[in-house]
Formats: C-alpha cells, sequence, structure tokens
C-alpha cells in the first residue's frame, strides 16, 4: 500500500493581523490530513505549522471534526466534541475521530476568518506517492470570510486535474 507524504506551508499577508491562538482552535477543528495532526506555533521560529512537519495525505479540502474520542488517565475512553478537546490542557493526547462531515469553502472561510483582523492566511501544501502521483493545494482566506482553493493533481492512474474554487460572496 503506498501512501502519499506531503508538507504543509503555513503564510499571511504582509499586512495580516490576527489572534494566532484563536486561529489555532479554528484551523485544529478540521481534519487537514490523514495524520491528524494539530496545528501549532513552532516555540523555536514562531511560524504556524502542524505537529510533524511530514503529514500523510495533506488536503485543502478537510473535514469538519464534531466528536473525537480519547483515553483519559484512568484509562477510560470519553466522546467529547472538538471544541471541548481544544480547551484540554493536554492536547498531546492521542485522539479518534468519531463524527465528522465535509463543509462548504464558505462554511470553513468565515470560520476560520472571524481570527483574521487585517490580511490574508494561506495553507498550502504538496505531496506524492512516489512513482505514482503528485498533488498540490492552497487555500487563502481573507478578514471578510471569501476564500479560494485550488487543488493540481497529476499521477498514472488518474488523468491530470485542476479544481479552483471561490466562495460565493
Amino acid at each position: 500500500m503506498a501512501d502519499a507524504y506531503g508538507y504543509f506551508l503555513f503564510n499571511k499577508s504582509e499586512d495580516c493581523v490576527l489572534d494566532e491562538k484563536e486561529l489555532l482552535k479554528k484551523l485544529n477543528k478540521y481534519r487537514w490530513n490523514f495524520s491528524q495532526d494539530l496545528w501549532k506555533i513552532d516555540a523555536r521560529s514562531g511560524r504556524i505549522s502542524t505537529d510533524n512537519l511530514e503529514v500523510q495525505y495533506a488536503t485543502v479540502f478537510p473535514s469538519r471534526i464534531t466528536k473525537v474520542e480519547y483515553e483519559n488517565m484512568d484509562g477510560d475512553e470519553i466522546e467529547i466534541t472538538m471544541e471541548e478537546f481544544l480547551e484540554l490542557e493536554d492536547q498531546n493526547l492521542p485522539f479518534s475521530v468519531t463524527d465528522d462531515y465535509e463543509p462548504e469553502l464558505e462554511e470553513i472561510c468565515e470560520d476560520i476568518a472571524s481570527a483574521i483582523s487585517k490580511g490574508w492566511i494561506e495553507i498550502s501544501y504538496i505531496s506524492m506517492i512516489t512513482l505514482r502521483e503528485r498533488s498540490f493545494g492552497a487555500l487563502q482566506i481573507d478578514e471578510f470570510g471569501q476564500g479560494k482553493r485550488t487543488r493540481t493533481f497529476s499521477g498514472y492512474e488518474e488523468a491530470h486535474s485542476i479544481i479552483i474554487q471561490h466562495t460565493k460572496k
């Protein structure tokens, strides 16, 4: 079985003003890759990135996580909302997603934009399965909740494809 390994890059406009803590909460409500990595601020560089730099099956078409299950200190399996999980002191606990859905681009952009006061952010990725396929994607969201999402894919099992979506506003 092949795995598509890749990397995310978080970027923002030079004039961007955002609440980083709130932005992380917003980003972490979505499943951006199979690895279920959470977004964080790197202590050394101050840059926003995922827990693991190399991720499996990165995407800019994330699912919205509504419920997760984790094991508490007593060994009990607890199911809670993702928002409740993100309020826990130890977010390094392994968890599994028990409920999620595929949100529209507008929902993602409106949600994440509430953490942006000025400018825009961009999440992009590059991913590949050696000798089989390559993909690149980017999601840009501005302070008004406007967004653009692109994905380019090329591989031997599927013809080259390009997807470009804009919010409807």
